[in-house]
């Protein structure tokens, strides 16, 4: 929906369902369904320079705790007529811990001892304070938070087209990503 526009900038609101789709066991869907608000601003500068800003929430309706803030800002510059450089930082913080339901075959037992190992001797043993249950493989999930730095080239060759040519390069190590993403395409407007 447009709030605001001018001939060079605006502002708008969007909305997204996305419903699950897919298998998820062979890694073709989320199995989840998410409504999504946005708030997008640009406007355009010396001719020249178009920053924008596009802020969200995405509502995981499967798990809110799951839900996030997401979040894409940066500019665009036109070098030459023809010719433009996109530059972006993206990600989304998600509001609440990415759950981890580990089987009771995968835990060890051990027990908790009242003082340091270092310092247990035969006159003085450790003694245990009880025994805990820990994971037999170390995990420190928190949240699932994604920072990612894109930059790309726009090369318009004719009036209501563009071809575009990029990739995206992840900022933390959060999430299965690859090193590099590469991106393009084209766009025509009728």
């Amino acid at each position: 929906y447009l709030l605001w526009r001018s001939e060079l900038g605006g502002v708008a609101l969007g909305l997204t369902l996305q419903l699950p789709s897919g298998d998820v066991k062979n890694f073709h869907g989320a199995d989840e369904t998410h409504l999504s608000s946005f708030v997008y601003v640009s406007q355009v500068l010396w001719k020249r320079f178009e920053p924008h800003l596009n802020v969200g929430v995405d509502w995981n309706a499967d798990d809110v705790d799951r839900s996030s803030f997401r979040y894409a800002v940066g500019a665009s510059l036109l070098i030459g007529s023809k010719l433009g450089v996109v530059v972006d930082f993206l990600g989304h913080h998600e509001f609440g811990r990415l759950p981890v339901r580990l089987p009771p075959s995968s835990t060890m037992s051990g027990a908790v001892l009242k003082k340091n190992a270092n310092t247990c001797t035969e006159q003085q043993p450790c003694l245990a304070r009880g025994t805990v249950s820990f994971p037999a493989i170390p995990l420190k999930i928190t949240r699932n938070d994604v920072a990612d730095f894109s930059l790309g080239l726009r090369y318009a060759p004719w009036g209501s087209g563009s071809v575009f040519l990029g990739g995206v390069v992840p900022l933390n190590s959060d999430g299965f990503r690859p090193d590099f993403i590469p991106a393009g395409g084209i766009e025509y407007t009728f």
